[in-house]
């Protein structure tokens, strides 16, 4: 849909039984945002099992007086297990 008064393109997008309007993006923006993606060079991903296995141990660490060497001996034993069962 067009505004009368700017010419400018809008859409609606419905979220939440809320009705937003959204313009479009101008030559000018879709260049940057294209050059943005484009220089990306690495994803970063987190792994919630891992995560989780490391939230454990430090929460044992600081808990029950666990070294920090026994703390990360046991979260490497914990994540090469769970490495192996997902191969």
């Amino acid at each position: 849909m067009k505004d009368k008064d700017d010419g400018i393109d809008y859409y609606t997008v419905d979220i939440d039984q809320k009705s937003i309007l959204i313009r479009n993006m101008n030559e000018t923006e879709s260049k940057e945002l294209t050059d943005m993606i484009s220089s990306i060079t690495s994803a970063s991903m987190t792994d919630e099992k891992i995560r989780k296995i490391i939230d454990e141990q430090t929460d044992i660490f600081f808990a029950e007086g666990q070294t920090a060497e026994e703390t990360a001996k046991n979260i490497q034993k914990k994540v090469s297990v769970y490495l192996k069962e997902i191969k």
